[in-house]
C-alpha cells in the first residue's frame, strides 16, 4: 500500500535492549546514521545507557571516549549528540513555541495530586480549629514527604520518591533514579520537603501550622551546639559578636516584642558580650518561616487563632529591637522573619568576609542555626536564583524544607528551578543537570522533557484549585462574588486638563516612535501615560504638566527612584541585559534603564566597585576604564551616571514625599474641598452604606479601598474625614507594629468601616474576610495584582457575599488599560521559552503602546508595522 505524502506522520519510539558488552558495537553501527535519544519510557528493571549522548556536564559521549577522541563529534549527516538539539521522532518544528510549552506545563500541574486521592490526618489536639477535609489530606502529604525514606518498598516509592531499589541475591542493592536513569549502589539522601502549590485562600497557612505541631519535639536539639570545623582557641581568628548591631540579650520584665508568646523563662540577666566563632552552629527544633513583610502579621494571627494559648513559643525576628542571639532564637518553636531581612543579613555577611571561606565581620544569625524546618511563604519571590534573597534562602541549613506558592511557575520554566534548588532535590538542584534532563528537552520539543518534569513534580508537589470538583461540589464553596464596573465621566475642568495632557502625551510618543527611540526613552513614555492615569484618579496627583524626568540636570536618587517606580508599576523592571526579573538592589542609569548588580559587574568591574564603595565621583587612573556603553541604547555611562537603589530607599523616598497627614485636596472660594470624580463616587457609596446601616440598625458594611498610589490614599482620607467616616490605613511606608495596629482596628472595631490599602503593601498575605466590599480606584497594568488583592477578601473564612467595584473613566486611557489587561491575561506572560531578546522586548512594548493609544495616534498605527518587521 502506497503512502500519501500528505498523510500525517506519527512518531515511533524504538527501544533497544541487549547485553551491556554489546553497546559500543551497536554505537559503531548507528554512529552518524541514527540519532539515539533518551527513551520516553522503558523497563526500569534494566540498566539504561546511551553511548552516543554525553552525560550532563560532559562534552564527549561514552562512544567518543571509547574511540579515544578528544573533541566532540560533528556529523555531515545533520545529527548532533552534544545535547538536546531536537527530538528526531517529533515531526515538525525542532523548538516549541512559548504557547506550546505553557500548555504542556499547565497540563503537568493539572495532573498533580488532587484532593480526592489522598488519605486524611486529623488535626493535632492543641489546635482549636477543625480543619477542612482537603487540609487534612494536605497534612498527610506533608507528613509523608518529611519521612526518612528507606527505599525498601517500590510501590510506596512511586508516590514519594524518584528512586527505585533493585535487590539482587548476594549483592548490594542498587538504586535507580527514574528521571535520570542513573544507577548507584550508594543509598540516596532523602529530600524531606516539597512544594504546597494550592490556590490562594485554600488554607496553606493552617496546614503548615498543623505540620509544625504534629512534629514538635522540644527535646530534639536541647542545648546542642555543633562545631563544623577544627576547634580554635579564643585568641585565634574570631568573628565579631552577633550583637554588634546594637541588639542585646537581656532579662526582660515583659517581652521585648508582643509577638513572643509566651515569654521564654530563661533569658540571660546581663547583655551577652562574648565573641562567637563562626564555625560554631546552634541546632534548633524550631521552624523558620520566611515571608513578605505584609504577611508577618497574618502568620501571627493564624497561630493565635488556631493554636491553644500558651502551646507554642513564636518569635518574630524583625525590626531594630530584634534579639540577634542564635541560642535565644533556637529555643523557640517558630521564628518568623522576612525575605528582605534574610537577604540583607546574608549580603552583609558575604561582604564582611576577607576570604570566601573565612569568618565574617557581620555574621548572619539566621545562617548560623541548623533549623529543623524552613518554610518559604510566597516562595516564588526567590524565582531568580541570582538575587541575594534566593541565595540567602538556599544557603540556610535545615533538615526539612517547604515552598508555599499558588504560582510556583510565573513567567518561565526556570522559576521552578529556583524552588528545586532551595529544596536541594538532587541532582536537579544543580543547573547543569536541570538543563540537561528537563529544561533543554522541553524547549527542544523532546517529549521526554515533559515526562520527566511530570515525574518530578508528582513526587514533591501537592496542587489543588478552588474550582476543583470533589463529589460533584467545588473544593472550596465560597459565598458569591459580584463584580461591578462603575463607568464615570470627568467633570468639565478635569476633561480640559485630561485633553491637554493627552495632547502632550501623543506628541511625546509620536516623536519617540518616529525617531525609533522606544528603548532609549521608554520611561518618558511611561511617565506621560502615568499622568493620564493620575488625572483619571485625581487631578491633584499631577504636580506638573511638564517632563519630570529631564536628565539635563543632576542625576540624583529622587530621579532614579522615579524611573524605577515607573518601570515597576508597568511591569518593565527587568534587567536590560539578562532580562531577569526585578532584583532587591537594582542599578538605574541616567539613560533610564535598569540593570542588576551582577550584570553591571560584568559590564565594567571598575564602575561597579566605585558605586559599591560610594565613590562614583572619584577619578581613577586612565588605564582603568570606568566608562562603558549602555547595552540597550549605547549611551556612554560613567559611574556618576549609575545609582543603586537599596532595599529601603523607596520607602524613605515615599515617606518623604507623603509627609504628614495634612489636607491634600484643593478648596474652592468657599473653602469647600474639590474632590475628583472618583473620590466623589466613592464617598457617595460609603455614605449611602452608612445611611442604610442606620436605617436598619445593622452594623455598617466594612469596605477595603485599594489604590496603587499612596498619595491617592491621602486624597481619599480628606473625603472620609469630611464625611465623618472612621477609617484606618495600611501602606508600604508603615512599620510592622503600625500595620498590626491598623489591621486590628479594622477587624475589631465596629465603627471603623473603611481601610485604605496600597496594592503593593496589601496585595498578598493579608486576611480581610471581615470586609464585604472592595473598591479598586485605579486599574493596574497587571490583572493578577488586582486578583490577588480581591482574594484577600474573597477567601477561606468569608461567610458573606462580596461586591467588587471598579471605577473607570469613560473615554480615557483606563478603558484601553482594561483591554491591555485582557491581552496580558490571554498571553499569561508566556515566556516559558528562552529569555526575551532585546528585539522581543521592543516588540512587546510597541504592542502595549498600540493598545494604550489605539485610535489616538497615526504613528502608533505605524508602530504596528514596525512591530511586525521587528
Amino acid at each position: 500500500m502506497s503512502l500519501d505524502r500528505r498523510s500525517k506522520i506519527a512518531p515511533i519510539n524504538i527501544i533497544l535492549y541487549g547485553r551491556s558488552e554489546f553497546q559500543m558495537a551497536v554505537a559503531k553501527i548507528l554512529y552518524g546514521k541514527v540519532s539515539l535519544e533518551d527513551p520516553v519510557s522503558f523497563d526500569h528493571r534494566t540498566r539504561y545507557c546511551n553511548p552516543l549522548v554525553p552525560a550532563a556536564g560532559e562534552t564527549l559521549s561514552p562512544y567518543d571516549k571509547w574511540r579515544g577522541v578528544t573533541k566532540p563529534s560533528t556529523f555531515t549527516s545533520g545529527f548532533s549528540y552534544s545535547g538536546y538539539s531536537g527530538y528526531s521522532g517529533y515531526h515538525g518544528s525542532g523548538v516549541r513555541t512559548a504557547e506550546e510549552i505553557k500548555n504542556q506545563i499547565d497540563g503537568v500541574f493539572k495532573g498533580l495530586r488532587s484532593a480526592t486521592d489522598l488519605p486524611e490526618v486529623e488535626s493535632p489536639s492543641i489546635m482549636t480549629t477543625t480543619m477542612y477535609r482537603h487540609q487534612k489530606q494536605a497534612l498527610y502529604f506533608l507528613l509523608e514527604r518529611e519521612k526518612q525514606e528507606d527505599y525498601s518498598d517500590n510501590e510506596k516509592n512511586k508516590l514519594t520518591s524518584l528512586w527505585r531499589v533493585r535487590q539482587q541475591l548476594h549483592r548490594h542493592p542498587t538504586y535507580l533514579n527514574v528521571v535520570t536513569s542513573q544507577e548507584t549502589t550508594v543509598k540516596p539522601i532523602s529530600m524531606r520537603g516539597g512544594i504546597l502549590a494550592d490556590d490562594m485562600g485554600l488554607g496553606k497557612t493552617i496546614t503548615v501550622i498543623a505540620l509544625i505541631i504534629s512534629t514538635l519535639n522540644r527535646s530534639m536539639y536541647a542545648q546542642s551546639r555543633i562545631n563544623k570545623g577544627p576547634s580554635l582557641p579564643p585568641s585565634a581568628t574570631t568573628a565579631p559578636d552577633f550583637l554588634n548591631s546594637g541588639d542585646q540579650v537581656t532579662e526582660y520584665d515583659s517581652p521585648p516584642s508582643p509577638t513572643i508568646r509566651p515569654l521564654l523563662p530563661t533569658a540571660p540577666k546581663k547583655p551577652v558580650l562574648k565573641k562567637r566563632l563562626t564555625n560554631f552552629r546552634t541546632k534548633s527544633h524550631a521552624t523558620l518561616i520566611i515571608c513578605p513583610l505584609s504577611t508577618v502579621q497574618n502568620w501571627e494571627e493564624q497561630f493565635e487563632a488556631h493554636v491553644r494559648n500558651g502551646s507554642l513559643q513564636v518569635y518574630v525576628y524583625h525590626g531594630g529591637q530584634r534579639v540577634s542571639d542564635p541560642g535565644y532564637l533556637a529555643k523557640h518553636d517558630v521564628v518568623i522573619t522576612t525575605y528582605n531581612l534574610l537577604g540583607t543579613e546574608y549580603s552583609k555577611e558575604c561582604k564582611g568576609r576577607d576570604t570566601e571561606a573565612g569568618p565574617s565581620r557581620f555574621p548572619s544569625v539566621l545562617q548560623h542555626i541548623d533549623w529543623f524546618r524552613v518554610v518559604l511563604d510566597e516562595a516564588h519571590i526567590i524565582k531568580e536564583v541570582s538575587t541575594v534573597q534566593s541565595k540567602a534562602a538556599c544557603a540556610l541549613t535545615a533538615e526539612r524544607r517547604w515552598c508555599l506558592s499558588g504560582t510556583p511557575i510565573q513567567n518561565k520554566l526556570d522559576d521552578l528551578y529556583a524552588l528545586v534548588k532551595f529544596l536541594r532535590m538532587q541532582p536537579f538542584d544543580e543547573k547543569i543537570h536541570w538543563a540537561h534532563y528537563i529544561a533543554k528537552p522541553i524547549k527542544a520539543a523532546n517529549p521526554i522533557g515533559i515526562t520527566r518534569l511530570q515525574t518530578l513534580m508528582k513526587v514533591i508537589t501537592l496542587r489543588r484549585t478552588k474550582t476543583q470538583m470533589v463529589n460533584g461540589k467545588p473544593l472550596l464553596q465560597l459565598p458569591p462574588r459580584t463584580d461591578h464596573m462603575r463607568v464615570l465621566e470627568l467633570s468639565l475642568n478635569e476633561q480640559q486638563m485630561y485633553k491637554r495632557m493627552e495632547s502632550n502625551a501623543k506628541q511625546t510618543v509620536d516623536q519617540i516612535v518616529q525617531e525609533n527611540k522606544i528603548m532609549k526613552n521608554y520611561a518618558h513614555i511611561l511617565q506621560a501615560i502615568l499622568k493620564l492615569r493620575q488625572i483619571c484618579a485625581h487631578y491633584a496627583l499631577v504636580k506638573d504638566m511638564g517632563d519630570d524626568l529631564d536628565m539635563s540636570g543632576e542625576f540624583n536618587l529622587a530621579k532614579a527612584s522615579a524611573i524605577l517606580t515607573l518601570l515597576q508599576d508597568s511591569g518593565n523592571d527587568q534587567c536590560n541585559l539578562c532580562f531577569n526579573g526585578s532584583t532587591l538592589t537594582p542599578i538605574v542609569t541616567r539613560c533610564e534603564h535598569i540593570y542588576c548588580p551582577e550584570c553591571i559587574k560584568r559590564l565594567n568591574p571598575i564602575a561597579f566597585m566605585l558605586i559599591q564603595k560610594g565613590n562614583s565621583n572619584v577619578s581613577v587612573a586612565s588605564e582603568l576604564k570606568s566608562e562603558f556603553a549602555c547595552p540597550q541604547c549605547t549611551t556612554i555611562l560613567r559611574p556618576v551616571d549609575l545609582i543603586q537603589i537599596q532595599d529601603d530607599t523607596e520607602d524613605k523616598v515615599a515617606a518623604t514625599a507623603i509627609g504628614g497627614r495634612q489636607t491634600h485636596t484643593r478648596t474652592d472660594e468657599n473653602g469647600m474641598l474639590i474632590h475628583s470624580t472618583k473620590v466623589k463616587a466613592l464617598m457617595d457609596d460609603l455614605t449611602q452604606a452608612g445611611e442604610i446601616a442606620k436605617r436598619t440598625g445593622e452594623p455598617m458594611v466594612k469596605s477595603v479601598v485599594f489604590s496603587q498610589w499612596t498619595s491617592m490614599l491621602d486624597l481619599i482620607e480628606d473625603g472620609l474625614r469630611e464625611n465623618k467616616i472612621k477609617f484606618t490605613r495600611l501602606d508600604g511606608t508603615m512599620q510592622r507594629s503600625d500595620r498590626t495596629t491598623a489591621m486590628m482596628r479594622f477587624k475589631e472595631r465596629s465603627d471603623v468601616s473603611v481601610i485604605l490599602i496600597s496594592l503593593k503593601a496589601g496585595g498578598v498575605g493579608l486576611n480581610l474576610t471581615s470586609a464585604q466590599r472592595v473598591y479598586l480606584m485605579d486599574p493596574h497594568w497587571n490583572p493578577s495584582v488586582e486578583s490577588q488583592a480581591i482574594d484577600r477578601i474573597h477567601r477561606l473564612g468569608q461567610t458573606k457575599p462580596v461586591d467588587v467595584v471598579r471605577f473607570i473613566i469613560k473615554g480615557s486611557i483606563e478603558e484601553n488599560i482594561l483591554e491591555l489587561q485582557k491581552r496580558k491575561t490571554e498571553l499569561s506572560e508566556m515566556t516559558f521559552a528562552e529569555k526575551l531578546s532585546k528585539q522581543e522586548v521592543m516588540k512587546r512594548r510597541l504592542e502595549d503602546l498600540r493598545y494604550l493609544f489605539q485610535g489616538s495616534s497615526e504613528l502608533m498605527k505605524k508602530a504596528k508595522a514596525t512591530t511586525s518587521s521587528t
